[in-house]
Formats: structure tokens, sequence, C-alpha cells
């Protein structure tokens, strides 16, 4: 989707990664338009929690393109937010 790649957490990812919420991206294409790192954790999109990465593609393909998207993700033990847009 959009460049990126996703696994669902398993109980020991999700150790590893400090949460048992969202998907692992485990890929990110340099020119991906979500503003995504191979290694984030994707919590929410929109405010929405993030179930697994089927979940995840169809709420993000409910924006338009261009249209920001607020991310919640957890990148290097801490959790932060992101603003990404699809592609056209």
């Amino acid at each position: 989707v959009d460049g990126v790649q996703m696994l669902p957490l398993n109980e020991g990812l999700g150790e590893y990664f400090g949460t048992s919420e969202g998907v692992l991206i485990t890929e990110a294409l340099a020119d991906n338009t979500l503003g995504l790192q191979s290694g984030d954790v994707l919590l929410s999109i929109g405010g929405r929690a993030v179930k697994d990465p089927g979940h995840a593609a169809r709420i993000l393909s409910s924006y338009e393109a261009d249209e920001e998207i607020p991310l919640r993700v957890r990148r290097q033990n801490r959790e932060t937010d992101v603003t990404g847009t699809r592609k056209h």
C-alpha cells in the first residue's frame, strides 16, 4: 500500500517493539508518501486503531489522493505523530 509493506504483530514482535497494538512496517520505499519508515509500528490512522494490515489498507483507501493523513506510529521506542498523503 502506497510504498509500504506491513505485517501483523505477533506476541514476540509486540514484545520487542513495546506494544501489542498496530502493524509492523517491514519495508518502506524511500519515495513513500505516508512518511513511514521500515521498523515503524503503525498504531492508528486518523485516530482509528489499526487491527491488521488489511484493516490499515482499508482505512488508507478511504483517503483521497493528496489528502493529509494523520498517523500515529511507534518509532525507536516512542510514540510520534506523522502526517502523510496517498499517492495519485
